[in-house]
Formats: C-alpha cells, structure tokens, sequence
C-alpha cells in the first residue's frame, strides 16, 4: 500500500480530510519515501489485506456520524495499481474510498437536568467555555469533551461522587440533533485515608509533605492535580498516579491510592548544542549529574560542565575576528527541600564562566550564593540570601579601561568588580502549562541589594565598590478568547507581558556594574532587535598590530578590531503584546507587537525615545518545546545611523554597527540615511515562547 486517499471529501481545513479518515483505519498506507532509494531498505511497508476493506468502510461512516454527516454513505474502495509484482518486488497499490458525505446536521437543543439551584453557575461555565454550541455543526467529541469538563467541575466544587448521563437524539430528516445531560450530584465529600505505594528508598513522609492537602480536607479534583505536579517536580519519581476511590458513593471520605515509581537517584546526561549570535558560531558539549539523594541524608545535588569554544570573538560586522575564544561553564549547587513539610529549602551553590558579552568582549566571571526558598503555596514561593560576584574583562586592553569608563561611569576604572547582595525573589505562577501556555498569569519581582566592596586597582590604589538598589518585575497573561457567532472554539491565543528594570545609586553620579544594568532587545524583548542592543552603542576600535597613521590610504593594510558596544540603562521598560492562532498539527501562527524605552539616567526619562516594531511568527509544537521563528519589523532609529561616540577609532575607521556592509565606507549621516532601507528586519530562531 504506497497511499490511502479518498474521493469525495473536503480540503485540508474542511474537517473531513484524508488524514482525518485515515485516523481510524485498520489499512494503513506506507511511510513517506518508502519507495524511495535509499529509504526503501530501512522503512517497513505496509500490507494490504482485503479482510480488513470492509470493516474499514464501515469505519469511514461510523466516523462521518460521529462528526455530524448523518446521511454520509461509503460507495467502496478502488484499488489502482501503481507497480507489478515481479521475482524480486512486490506489487505495489494506492487505494481511493469513495465517500458521499451529504449534508451536515448542527447542534438543535443542548439541555442540562438535574439540581442546578446547587451547581447551576459551575455547570453553566463549563457550557459557556466549551467548544458545544447550538447552532454549530454537531461533534460527538466535543459533546463527550462537555461532559468530562462538567464532571471534572463538579469533582472540584467537592462533588466527588458526581455523575453526568448523557443522551443524544438524532433526526437525520430535520438534519439536527438533540443532547441531554442529566447532573447526579451526589453528596459533598473529603480527602480520606491517604493509600501509598511504590516506595522503598524514599521516605512516606516527604510524599505526604509534597501533597499540599490531608485527610480531612474538602475534595476538590484540582489539589489531585497540583499534588501530582508537585510530586513529580521533587525529581524523585518517574511515574505518579492519584487516583480516588469512588467505590462506596454513602461515604464522604473518599479514599486516595497514590501509585508512585521511583525515579532513578542518580543520573548522567550528556548533550551537545550549536549558537549563532552576532555573526559569531559557538559549538558546546554539556554534561549534568544529579543526585536526589546524596548519602541517603535528603540533600539534592546537581553539577553541571560545559565546554565550548566561539569561533571568532567577531567584533565588527565585517567579519574581523579575534581568533578562537574557548569558553566554559562549571556549576555545583547543593539543596534541602524538606524543612516545615516541603515548604522551606534551603540552597547553596557556586558557578564558573568563561564567556563572550554580547559576544564581543571576553570575560569570566564566578559566582556563590546562598539562599531559603519559602513556598508560600505551590503557587507562590518567596526566595531571598545573599550572592557574590567576581567579574572580569579577559586582556583589557586601554582602549577596554577607556570603554569601561565610559559604560560604567562614575569612577569606576578597572575592568573588573567584585559584588556582595542580597538578593530577593517573589514568584506567583498561574499558568495552565509553563511551556505551552493558553490561560492563566504569572508574576515575578527580583530586588538586588547591593553592600560595597572596594575593587583594587593598577598601582596599589582601590576603587569604591557599588551601592544601588536593582528591581525587576514583569506581569504575563494569557486568555483564549471564545467569538459567539462562530461555529466552534476558535484556536486563538492572546498573550502579553509588562517588564521593567529599575537600578537606583544611592548616590546619583556613582558607578553601576556594567553587567547588571538593563539591556532590551531579542528574541523574548523587542523582537526588532538584535539581543540586547536597543539604544546607542559605543564604537570601540583597538590596533592588534599597532595604531597606523591616521592618513594611511583608503586600502588600510592593517589590522583594526572594532567593537561595539551598548550602553544599556538603569531604567528600562518594555511590553509585548502576541496573539497567537493554532492552525493543525501542532503548526501555528502568530503576529506580535513591542514597544520599550531604556533611559541611561533617571533624568533622562523625558527625553528617552520609545522603541518598538511588530512583526510575524511561525509555531511548531515539537518534543523539545514549541521551536518559534520570528521576523520582526521595525523603523530605522537615530543610533542605527552612527553610535554615540567613537573610541581611539582613526577617522577612516569609524563606522556604524552593521551599516558599514551596505554602504561601503564612512558617509554623511544625511547621505547614510538615505542609502539606508527604512525597515529594520530581524530574523530570530528559538526553543520556546517568547514569554
């Protein structure tokens, strides 16, 4: 069987197409490229067997009744013959059912019975958020669908013992059909005794401790669901299964059996990744060992290794490159779970890193910290310790010391820090899904305090170290909107994110770190931009074979690296807006809009020019996450034309960020913006949503 198509159907989005019909098909037609050299040796074909014809014609109609078409009639199949059989092959076929669909009944009466003064609001959200309406195509899925979701509502308003009976009648001649439900609610019931299985390495009490509810408690369906979330969010267990005792509906205790499979304590992964930013290539090999618990004492260990390399620290978008950066990344992090039932951790860690920023500067930086973790609910958790961090510039050069001066201001001149704070972290998810999310808020709040530390500097002396105060939050949320005057459940998402970064010195004109202020731009910011480089730059060039003459010929046979460099701010602020359409397959569409504003100094907010685009997206929901490719539009703004200042550039070597490819050498700004497209496109590729 090379393919199983029909005659008589619908396009692809018509509801009836060849897939869907082939769904449930007993004859299954070959895997693509089957016939195909080389693929014809490692794929397996697939058989016709004419026993199986006519139960699957009988499939076909029972499908097309299911779906509506009442009157559809299955006319027999064809088979055509693509290739003879011979000595060595087998014959090969395509086989073609000819339907007759007919007209389509619709949904005429939806009627729910029972004790709606109780239970009448919950089951009248559960009608109003279905995809079931009257007047719309009818869909035996959809009135199933209507029924799990009213006995699941019910379950969680504490009706444990809840039944819903449906009934359909259909009247082909009127091309309608008639659905009953009739509501059983049953008597309100309670958590009961609390039956655990599976365990013989981990203790009964952190399973009881990770529950978050007790015998005795109202039942509701949702704390089952949150209990086996947190469960396995614990690590220690690679199947969890709640199910509830429905077997003696008097009773308003209702038993718990949790069924659990241990997961394995120790584990080793290795992976390998690929990155492309700022026209610089960085091929890794990572390695993770996680142990949950270390000695048997509950403690949770978790190291991470990483080796790479970026295969020409670029530093201008000509191409010039700075050889090969090897770049690494080293990480230990020690955590206890288990105080006041699961709700207290304590965590302590430190970290290595050998990087380039924005890909262009070399660093390292290590870092320690230490911190308690309160889960408030297992919503809403509240972090807070202490963290230090040693950063450094790898070979400043003067014209580095002079770059930093500038980013950093103040006083500040070294190209390294040492940082003391205490960091603070509020987290409230409401999400439905954290990777594909359709419903729901989430809310975060990051407040840094920093304490001094004076930095040493070249000739014995030292440089104060920073006091400020840092804040971060940002507000997401989800809705699925629902259009009465459609015929069934529109597959839109609307999102949208509010953020904002906010560092205050406690004196105005003191230095802030460089890495720590906020920077916009990317593919989960302003999707315009490249990562991290909304707003002016700084254009850093630096003579690897020495500083020529500044009047050297137009054909430079030296050697210039030219660096470029964000300013970023301390105050910066962005929104984003998405809607996002789920067309088939798990392939999805989406169009976006951001808008931002980064300001160097609070003073400086009035005259701080917003900064924003829109554009269009491509969603495919793979095993990995959700892959998004995003092309995002915006103007052509004031720094794109020429950075802020030049540093120890010769006039013949200052060019704009990525302009200098269009234009071929320096040019008036006037001229430059003529020869300029007025568009800025941005074409960002990444593993998960955008917020």
């Amino acid at each position: 069987m090379r393919r199983v198509r029909f005659v008589g159907n619908g396009g692809l989005f018509s509801g009836q197409n060849h897939l869907q019909l082939r769904g449930p098909l007993e004859t299954r037609q070959s895997p693509s490229l089957t016939f195909t050299f080389p693929f014809t040796y490692f794929l397996t074909p697939s058989q016709l067997s004419l026993g199986t014809l006519a139960t699957d014609a009988r499939r076909v109609e029972v499908w097309y009744a299911h779906h509506g078409w009442l009157d559809a009639r299955f006319d027999g199949w064809e088979l055509r013959r693509v290739r003879d059989r011979d000595a060595t092959r087998a014959g090969v076929l395509d086989l073609f059912g000819h339907v007759t669909p007919g007209p389509r009944s619709t949904l005429r009466h939806l009627d729910v019975t029972g004790d709606l003064k109780t239970a009448g609001t919950t089951l009248r959200t559960a009608v109003n958020t279905s995809a079931a309406e009257v007047g719309a195509p009818f869909d035996l899925e959809v009135m199933h669908a209507l029924r799990v979701s009213m006995l699941e509502r019910l379950q969680d308003a504490t009706y444990a013992h809840a039944d819903v009976q449906m009934a359909i009648d259909a009247h082909p001649a009127d091309r309608a059909v008639d659905v009953r439900y009739e509501v059983l609610l049953g008597q309100r019931a309670r958590f009961g005794e609390l039956r655990i299985e599976g365990l013989s390495r981990v203790d009964e009490a952190v399973v009881r401790s990770s529950l978050g509810f007790r015998p005795g408690q109202p039942f509701q369906l949702s704390r089952l669901r949150k209990a086996r979330q947190s469960l396995f969010q614990t690590g220690l267990f690679s199947l969890v299964d709640l199910e509830p005792d429905l077997s003696m509906p008097d009773d308003p205790a209702v038993p718990i059996r949790v069924r659990l499979t241990e997961a394995r304590l120790r584990r080793l992964r290795l992976g390998v990744g690929l990155t492309y930013d700022y026209f610089n290539l960085g091929p890794r090999v990572v390695a993770q060992f996680r142990d949950l618990r270390l000695f048997d004492t509950g403690v949770k260990l978790e190291a991470d290794a990483g080796v790479g390399a970026i295969v020409g620290v670029v530093r201008d978008d000509e191409g010039a490159s700075g050889g090969l950066l090897l770049t690494g990344l080293g990480s230990l992090t020690l955590e206890y779970p288990w105080l006041r039932s699961g709700k207290l951790a304590l965590r302590g860690g430190a970290s290595f890193r050998q990087d380039a920023q924005f890909g262009t500067l070399p660093f390292w930086r290590l870092r320690a910290e230490v911190g308690l973790r309160y889960a408030i609910t297992p919503a809403f958790s509240l972090s807070a310790g202490p963290v230090f961090e040693f950063f450094r510039y790898l070979e400043p050069s003067e014209e580095t010391l002079l770059a930093a001066r500038l980013q950093f201001g103040g006083d500040f001149t070294g190209a390294e820090y040492r940082l003391l704070a205490i960091d603070a972290r509020l987290r409230a998810d409401y999400r439905d899904d954290p990777i594909r999310t359709s419903r729901g808020t989430f809310w975060a709040l990051d407040v840094r305090q920093s304490i001094p530390i004076p930095s040493p500097l070249p000739g014995g002396d030292s440089a104060p170290g920073f006091l400020y105060t840092r804040a971060e939050g940002e507000v997401r949320g989800w809705i699925q909107p629902r259009f009465k005057t459609l015929q069934k459940r529109f597959p839109l998402v609307l999102g949208g994110r509010l953020h904002a970064i906010a560092l205050v010195p406690w004196d105005l004109d003191a230095a802030l770190p460089y890495p720590d202020l906020a920077f916009l731009g990317g593919p989960t910011s302003l999707r315009g931009f490249r990562t991290q480089q909304v707003g002016p730059y700084d254009a850093l060039c630096s003579y690897p074979t020495g500083r020529p003459d500044p009047q050297h010929a137009n054909g430079r046979p030296y050697e210039v690296t030219r660096t470029y460099l964000p300013k970023g701010g301390a105050l910066g602020l962005e929104a984003m807006v998405e809607a996002r359409y789920d067309v088939r397959y798990g392939v999805g569409v989406a169009v976006f809009g951001d808008v931002g504003m980064l300001s160097r100094r609070y003073v400086d907010v009035p005259t701080a020019g917003a900064r924003g685009g829109a554009g269009v997206g491509l969603r495919y929901d793979s095993p990995v996450g959700p892959i998004r490719l995003d092309v995002g539009l915006r103007p052509v703004f004031s720094e794109d034309l020429a950075p802020a200042s030049y540093i120890g550039c010769n006039p013949i070597d200052r060019l704009p960020r990525g302009f200098d490819v269009l234009t071929g050498g320096v040019v008036a700004r006037e001229d430059l913006a003529r020869r300029t497209f007025p568009l800025a496109i941005n074409v960002s590729l990444a593993i998960g949503e955008a917020f």
